[in-house]
């Protein structure tokens, strides 16, 4: 029987009840066409390293036999329910997608009865894909020495490399992928909140936030603390010219600084980007990046 406990009775509903000739319990789930082998210490070949009483490589808190289980395609297993909250937990801040990866030997994992829960995530993957070689085309690094040098750990392989530059994050507001500038700049240790990742189109940024022709992908930005064109994007969230970026990097931390302490624009006659624009510190978008026949 089982106990009265309310997740005993949850992992009864989806557990297997078939029982292997051997006379042990599947512990796999219900409604399987096939039931995963047993794997009790008595059952399992003499080669194999995996048995019942192993944790969970997921939890590291239960052995196997402790909640159902489903054999991903390469082979390995897991709770189910343990695979479930690693997938909707995703990811934090930067989109990657290193949750649907078996912890093991890092192959998608598959499987009939992960297929609603990962194919939203199998659709994004493919947008990430596309929108990560478009940017790496129009920055003309479509064959830069990464990709070309057979000593490099990119080479012809043009989407790990667009993958490992750029970053990439889903907005709060309308769940779509936005460009967020470089990795490397995601990895300089601030921490952003998920309610502050909002897109070009919902931010509410005065100017032009999508063209009629390119879409809003190449939208470009000025900087936000002073009279410039943005070429860096840092956390999703914040737009730097080159200068400002340099000086946020080696510690002269200008997005912490009150309103009052960025430079003030002489004025469209006599500012560099020669427009009327909000007082630094505040964000702001210049319009199509390829349209005014700009590089990023």
């Amino acid at each position: 029987g089982v106990c009265a406990n309310e997740d005993c009775k949850l992992k009864e509903k989806t557990a297997c009840s078939r029982i292997h000739p051997c006379g042990h319990f599947c512990l796999g789930l219900d409604g399987e066409e096939d039931c995963i082998p047993c794997l009790n210490p008595s059952c399992i070949p003499p080669d194999s390293s995996l048995s019942s009483e192993d944790f969970c490589n997921i939890c590291w808190v239960d052995s196997l036999q402790a909640c159902p289980c489903i054999k991903l395609q390469c082979g390995h297993v897991f709770h189910y329910d343990c695979v479930l909250k690693r997938i909707h937990e995703k990811w934090t801040g930067r989109v990657t997608f290193g949750f649907r990866e078996c912890p093991l030997c890092k192959k998608t994992m598959e499987h009939q009865r992960l297929k609603e829960a990962m194919e939203p995530f199998d659709r994004l993957f493919e947008e990430l894909k596309d929108k990560s070689l478009k940017r790496l085309k129009f920055e003309a690094l479509d064959s830069c020495e990464d990709i070309t040098d057979p000593s490099s750990p990119f080479y012809q392989d043009p989407l790990g490399f667009s993958l490992d530059r750029y970053a990439y994050y889903q907005c709060h507001r309308c769940q779509s992928l936005y460009f967020g500038g470089q990795v490397r700049c995601d990895a300089g240790g601030v921490q952003v909140q998920n309610s502050d990742l909002i897109c070009g189109k919902c931010s509410g940024s005065e100017g032009s936030s999508s063209c009629a022709t390119h879409g809003a992908e190449f939208i470009q930005h000025k900087c936000q603390y002073c009279c410039a064109v943005a070429s860096w994007f840092c956390w999703g969230n914040t737009h730097f010219c080159d200068s400002c970026h340099t000086r946020q990097q080696k510690g002269d931390y200008i997005s912490r600084y009150p309103a009052d302490k960025h430079p003030v624009c002489p004025g469209p006659h006599e500012c560099p980007l020669k427009i009327k624009h909000p007082p630094n510190g505040t964000a702001f978008v210049l319009g199509c990046a390829i349209c005014r026949s700009q590089d990023f």
